[in-house]
């Protein structure tokens, strides 16, 4: 197994983050809940553009509504929103 994957696996595991001295985030309270996917929101500066700090999208996850932000280091293939 890559040494990436096992790392994110292990964060994966983990109740709060980031795993080293400070403050946490615990875990998000409905992380096995569905995801409904709204809306790819559009970026708002010329750096966001390029896509080097991911994609934030519009989601409703149990009739509750929250941006949600997918950190990515290539472009998605194919973006789809119903």
């Amino acid at each position: 197994m890559a040494e990436g994957v096992r790392a994110n696996r292990l964060l994966l595991k983990s109740k709060e983050l980031p795993p080293c001295d400070g403050p946490k985030l615990g875990m998000f309270a409905h992380s096995r809940a569905p995801i409904e996917w709204l809306e790819l929101l559009p970026k708002s500066t010329p750096e966001s553009e390029m896509g080097s700090q991911g994609y934030v999208f519009k989601v409703k996850i149990l009739s509750e509504i929250y941006a949600l932000k997918v950190v990515c280091f290539r472009p998605p293939a194919r973006i789809r929103i119903r």
